[in-house]
């Protein structure tokens, strides 16, 4: 009677020890390919796995039961199934259907840390190289006036000062490739130094920005950056851009030149702009002409496959407000 006790014992632990095994395939729904990489989890055992080359998969549950298995897998809709296991090893095989699924955005800053939105003090807007050519005109920061809460206070068509919910010159920052810009701040007929045929991207940090940029940073922070240094791809690339506008019949030229080669970059770039007074219909509007002559040079250095970068930039901008006789008649 003993010896049959132990006997039963025995074949209960064998049985429970026995791994009971679900296997199958996830493939697309559509084009019926094997989906590499999906994910098969039961929240209930927390016990998962992820499919191979060829969309196999398989999970080995300790004791026999109702499971519930989730398949998932990124840009198709998640599947889920409910399978009962024995003694005997199943087979689960699962087509998933393609979906779209937005993602959260994501904004790259200028900042020594990546933080989570919800954590960061200042609101960030950024304007791409797309928009800022569409909204090229007069002056540099047309393209940031789209923004909202942004705004630009001109004096005439070529000067205008980024406004961020209403403060401007001493209380927002220009910073144009990592310089700070000091001119908007001598008065109100000059306009921050930059280029707008250099810039390749904007950055508006609205909201105080002290403790990372210095007390003129109280209402915010505009940050023009200009493209890589180290993008070139050619020893020798160049492009030309006119630049044309009816009113205040301004023509524009920007030449820009650069390369690449053994790990030294360089690049340079000219622009020379010239406008009339604004025409209306009660006459041309004095003091309102413009002629601006810019240009920049870098020169850099990359060293281990492009992990350390040296980079050196010359820049000079100037701009005379132009006025003609008999303006104003």
């Amino acid at each position: 009677m003993r010896t049959l006790a132990l006997l039963i014992l025995l074949f209960c632990f064998t049985s429970a020890g026995q791994a009971q095994v679900l296997a199958g395939r996830v493939t697309d729904a559509e084009t019926g390919e094997p989906l590499a990489g999906a994910t098969v989890f039961a929240p209930a055992v927390a016990l998962g796995s992820v499919t191979d080359a060829e969309g196999r998969y398989r999970l080995a549950f300790d004791r026999p039961g109702a499971y519930r298995i989730v398949f998932s897998f990124i840009g198709f809709q998640s599947e889920t199934r409910t399978v009962v296991l024995g003694t005997a090893a199943q087979t689960l095989d699962l087509a998933l259907r393609p979906t779209t699924y937005e993602a959260p955005s994501v904004t790259v800053t200028a900042k020594a840390q990546a933080s989570d939105l919800l954590s960061t003090p200042q609101a960030v807007a950024v304007v791409e190289r797309d928009e800022i050519i569409r909204n090229r005109g007069v002056s540099a920061f047309e393209a940031a006036e789209d923004v909202a809460g942004v705004r630009l206070l001109r004096t005439g068509p070529g000067l205008a000062k980024p406004m961020i919910r209403g403060l401007t010159s001493q209380r927002v920052l220009v910073v144009s490739d990592g310089v700070r810009q000091e001119g908007q701040q001598w008065g109100d007929e000059h306009a921050p130094e930059v280029d707008a045929f250099g810039m390749e991207r904007i950055e508006v940090v609205k909201g105080p920005a002290s403790l990372l940029y210095g007390s003129d940073a109280l209402g915010g922070v505009v940050h023009a950056t200009g493209p890589d240094l180290f993008a070139y791809e050619a020893p020798l690339a160049g492009s030309l851009t006119l630049q044309a506008l009816s009113n205040p019949r301004q023509a524009a030229t920007h030449l820009e030149a650069g390369g690449q080669l053994d790990g030294f970059a360089y690049d340079g770039g000219f622009t020379w702009k010239r406008a009339g007074s604004y025409d209306t219909p009660g006459g041309l509007v004095p003091n309102t002409g413009l002629k601006e002559i810019s240009g920049a040079v870098r020169l850099g250095r990359a060293w281990r496959r492009r992990s350390w970068r040296s980079c050196r930039r010359w820049a000079t901008w100037g701009t005379e407000r132009r006025a003609r006789r008999g303006e104003g008649r």
